[in-house]
């Protein structure tokens, strides 16, 4: 686990809340920890793993208290605490997407071994990244688990929303969820980690959307390639948006689409700037102090005061949809397309 993943872990009210469930020995067999991508729930997932079989808590050397919680354990050294970190703890079950999906062959595989008896932890952990990524197939045989859930075995699945999966799972789970880091927390965060300067801070903060691990900025290219990709997106949308209602060719517009979808895995990220840009357009007709993009106030509020406050929400609710078309697995192209038509309507 990385220092800027323990960083992320700054969500006291859902870490306290993992905390209590430990303190109280008041454990549910399944957990949803929902929230935008980056904000710490995997972290905070095998934390937890770690702090329900901790040899130095089970022992009495250490403890699980208000003071001290979940995240006290990051840096044990017992036995088994460094085998989860290492992923070779045979009780501690991580399933995550294979491609896009989380396929029936793993959920059977986890079923037949959940079938055995623990290995050597008091609570087995099963730790599901992603649980929107199942397929119906995956989603009911999941289901059939936690109807019938294995002994001293505790399932932690991490989705955006409770929405995302069948209201059957995410009724049988308790939700906890991570909220966005502030903005400036974020740009601290990032500024005393990779020591950037405190412009790029800020504009990657904004591209963070107070989830400091969306992006990586482990290599300096990287956060530069972010910090361009702002700025065409913005480029594009302003262009759009004003010449919205005329004439504009559709093939400028399917362009756009087509640029935005090159880079699969930046793409949610880059639809998140297009919803802070458009939030923007709403937000600063009332608190201007309060728009993200500050260094691009007096072109924002030329172009808000040219729509609607409803035809603004409604370009904001077509991103929205776009994102969750794509987390069910929609053609990646197809779907920007729609989206980017949409946004350019008046």
């Amino acid at each position: 686990m990385s220092p800027l993943d323990i960083q992320v872990l700054q969500d006291q009210k859902a870490l306290g809340i993992l905390t209590a469930l430990l303190r109280k020995e008041r454990i549910p067999h399944a957990l949803l920890l929902t929230g935008v991508e980056g904000i710490g729930k995997r972290p905070a997932a095998l934390l937890f793993a770690m702090a329900c079989n901790c040899r130095r808590i089970a022992d009495g050397e250490a403890a699980v208290s208000a003071g001290a919680g979940i995240e006290a354990v990051a840096g044990c050294s017992c036995r088994s605490c460094r085998k989860i970190l290492s992923g070779s703890h045979p009780d501690i079950h991580r399933v995550a997407p294979s491609g896009r999906m989380i396929k029936i062959e793993r959920v059977r595989e986890l079923c037949h071994t959940l079938s055995m008896k623990p290995y050597e932890a008091g609570l087995r952990v099963v730790i599901m990244e992603e649980a929107q990524a199942m397929n119906p197939e995956s989603s009911n045989a999941l289901l059939k688990m936690l109807e019938e859930p294995p002994d001293r075995t505790v399932f932690i699945l991490t989705a955006p929303t409770p929405d995302d999966l069948l209201p059957t799972i995410a009724s049988r789970c308790q939700t906890i969820r991570f909220h966005p880091l502030p903005q400036a927390r974020v740009a601290a965060m990032l500024q005393e980690r990779y020591g950037i300067s405190p412009e790029d801070a800020d504009a990657l903060a904004i591209l963070a959307t107070g989830s400091p691990g969306r992006i990586d900025t482990g290599r300096p290219a990287e956060r530069q390639a972010w910090i361009r990709r702002r700025r065409w997106i913005l480029g594009r949308l302003a262009e759009m948006l004003t010449r919205s209602g005329r004439d504009l060719p559709v093939s400028s517009l399917l362009a756009v689409a087509e640029r935005l979808s090159r880079k699969k895995a930046a793409v949610d990220g880059m639809l998140d700037i297009i919803k802070t840009w458009l939030r923007d357009l709403v937000v600063c007709r009332h608190c201007p102090d309060q728009v993200y993009h500050q260094e691009a106030l007096n072109e924002i509020q030329r172009i808000s005061f040219t729509f609607t406050e409803k035809s603004l929400l409604s370009k904001i609710e077509a991103v929205d949809a776009a994102q969750r078309d794509l987390r069910s697995n929609a053609n990646i192209r197809l779907t920007l397309e729609v989206m980017v038509l949409q946004l350019a309507k008046k």
